[in-house]
């Protein structure tokens, strides 16, 4: 053989038909000069040498043939020339997978001419033929034997894998079993049961952990009413602290949200050992609020064994808001010391973060900036941004186009980020066809839902009303009250107000006389509302919101322009970027005024600048659709979560396993 000339060595699968195709390919190559060895198994190799072409081939100069052993006894390697049985051919492979490498090697030295390529059956990875060319110093060719269209169909293993859909497996006691743990508030817990509800129509089993309160009012919404008692989806709850008497008539304990907290930080942890301890099937993995860390999630699941995925429950933009209180705070920015940066202009000061542009000091939410009424409120800010830092998995509820660059941020800085918006649109696509799209079958809410909203709204002309709603959380004083309500009805427009009995001061709202006559002229008071069927109304044109996430990915899923009023949170972060960015909001400044009410709500619905928001929110209404489409981002999203839950849960049962078999191992010796 002449040492100047390339040496390719083939390795076949061992199969008749993969033998044939690359002997064809190597007496091809023979032909245009190359060296050629041709490595088969020795049962193989035996059989192969009785046929014409390697009679003709045999001794031809720079053409070889060798064998590896191939585990089988030499009785089976001839049997009138019939290929091995299937069953022979899986102790072949089983065989090579754990010899191959060392004997191909072997081979290989043995063999005058240095090999300088190898071309190895695309099948014959298994035996790491990868790494043999890795431990030659040369380079490898993968050659399929099979058509372009037989690739593809085996190549789809893999993507159908990552997008959950294979393998196919029926539903028993093994299946992934996904705890859910929101924050005690009604979007956090709206938002999750759309996700559970979303990841169990994907066959994963799911237990969703409440309060006890809120577990009693969830008890009530249709969505909960759909998955209660349903196969491999279960409600349970925890204690909260609460009397049972906090409960009336539906409404939250906004007022003791902070109570709650604080309750819970000493009682979850050991309450919700027991309650996962008293269900049937083990679980497998948490999704846990990425607020719920003061709770101590993450070290339920340390002791449960299992993986934790977090899920913030808003936009990138809201939790990189979030995130800058421990990026301030070791940077000596923030908790402000000062009281009067709060009024000299201080708080317009730019915010360098990557991914998004002109944020201030002020468009924060005010917990970053140290000024909330409650000191400890801070400082479990950057606790909580501090623990996000130690989670690889994050699902974020945004879609990819929205808001792309800080997306891409956020995957520099967090493993695997999954992007899961807008839920309501991927819920969709999973309703039976029997039932109507904009059916009540879309409750998710604590808050009883007054289905007379949708009857005023049939009455009224396309464009024509402004939906007006702060929010499950939001308190304002009276006066404020009575100046939207003023200036909503010198606006001229018809409005739908949903207005808590708890919303002013945390009491009843009582209108004067003068006031609410002309507010039932114009408008129509509930106390709470199905707010994706009222957005998604064809009598809806304008939203006055709080700027809560919900709303605002509700309202851009249905093309609905807004005018904000942040009042805590991440509303500020949303605020800025649906009047700044997304083109489809105004913001009204902090103390109300019935004239700017007014002048907003009148640009809103009927001015040139309501109109090009509204051209705008439409197109992003069709973004998000696409994105929740058939292969839209958000649903390769949803697929790729399902895959990595089953595969770390799979990963760690293994090494819960191991962990069992070497601890009795020990016991056994001792």
């Amino acid at each position: 053989m002449d040492q100047k000339k390339p040496h390719v060595v083939f390795i076949p699968l061992p199969a008749q038909s993969h033998i044939k195709c690359m002997l064809k390919l190597a007496t091809l190559l023979h032909h245009h000069g190359l060296q050629i060895t041709f490595i088969n198994t020795h049962s193989n190799h035996t059989r192969l040498l009785a046929s014409a072409a390697a009679h003709r081939l045999r001794g031809a100069p720079g053409f070889q043939f060798r064998s590896v052993p191939d585990g089988l006894p030499s009785a089976n390697s001839d049997i009138g020339g019939q290929e091995p049985t299937e069953t022979l051919w899986q102790v072949m492979t089983g065989y090579l997978t754990a010899n191959f490498l060392d004997s191909f090697l072997e081979v290989v030295a043995g063999v005058e001419t240095p090999a300088t390529c190898i071309i190895s059956d695309g099948f014959m990875t298994f035996a790491r033929t990868p790494l043999a060319a890795e431990k030659l110093g040369v380079p490898i060719i993968l050659f399929w034997t099979m058509a372009a269209s037989g690739f593809m169909g085996y190549y789809q293993a893999k993507v159908l894998m990552e997008r959950g859909i294979v393998p196919i497996e029926e539903m028993d006691e093994k299946k992934t079993h996904v705890v859910f743990i929101p924050y005690p508030a009604q979007s956090h817990i709206k938002c999750m049961l759309k996700l559970a509800t979303l990841l169990h129509h994907h066959g994963l089993h799911i237990t969703f952990i409440n309060t006890h309160s809120n577990h009693t009012r969830l008890l009530g919404s249709a969505a909960a009413h759909r998955l209660h008692g349903a196969p491999g989806f279960q409600f349970r709850s925890v204690p909260d602290g609460l009397p049972n008497s906090t409960n009336p008539d539906g409404q939250e304990p906004s007022q003791t949200l902070y109570q709650v907290a604080g309750y819970l930080t000493t009682h979850f942890l050991d309450s919700f050992l027991e309650v996962v301890a008293g269900v049937e099937t083990p679980a497998t993995c948490i999704i846990s609020d990425g607020f719920m860390t003061f709770a101590r999630t993450p070290l339920a699941a340390e002791k449960l064994g299992v993986p934790i995925i977090l899920f913030w429950t808003m936009a990138a933009c809201g939790f990189m808001g979030f995130y800058q209180a421990k990026v301030l705070f070791d940077r000596g920015i923030v908790p402000l010391e000062d009281e009067s940066h709060l009024t000299n202009g201080y708080l317009d000061t730019m915010v360098d973060i990557a991914g998004m542009k002109e944020i201030r000091l002020k468009d924060l939410p005010e917990h970053v900036l140290g000024i909330h009424p409650r000191k400890s409120v801070f400082s479990f800010v950057v606790e909580t941004a501090k623990e996000a830092d130690k989670h690889s998995h994050v699902i974020i509820h945004t879609f990819d186009v929205l808001e792309s660059g800080l997306i891409e941020e956020l995957k520099s800085m967090f493993p695997n980020v999954y992007t899961v918006g807008p839920l309501q649109l991927l819920l969709n696509q999973i309703i039976p066809e029997t039932e109507p799209k904009n059916s009540n079958l879309n409750g998710y809410s604590l808050w009883t839902e007054e289905p007379e909203c949708i009857k005023w709204l049939e009455s009224k002309e396309p464009n024509s009303v402004v939906y007006v709603n702060f929010g499950s959380l939001a308190v304002m004083c009276l006066q404020d009250l009575l100046e939207f309500g003023w200036g909503l009805v010198n606006s001229g427009h018809f409005f739908l107000w949903i207005i808590r009995s708890d919303l002013v001061d945390g009491k009843p709202a009582v209108f004067p006389a003068e006031l609410e006559e002309v507010v039932n002229e114009r408008g129509f008071i509930a106390s709470w509302c199905s707010q994706e069927e009222v957005l998604s109304h064809r009598a809806v044109g304008g939203f006055l919101t709080h700027g809560g996430w919900g709303s605002v990915i509700e309202s851009l899923s249905s093309g609905v322009p807004m005018v904000c009023w942040p009042f805590t949170g991440d509303q500020r972060m949303n605020c800025r970027q649906m009047c700044k960015d997304w083109e489809v909001g105004m913001e009204i400044g902090r103390s109300v005024k019935r004239e700017e009410v007014e002048k907003v709500v009148r640009a809103l619905m009927a001015g040139d600048e309501g109109r090009r928001m509204r051209t705008k929110a439409i197109k992003w209404k069709k973004m998000a659709e696409t994105a929740a489409g058939p292969d839209g981002s958000s649903v390769q999203s949803v697929r790729k979560l399902v895959h990595e839950i089953n595969m770390v849960s799979i990963y760690e049962e293994k090494q819960q396993n191991e962990i069992f078999f070497k601890e009795n191992e020990i016991l056994a010796k001792e």
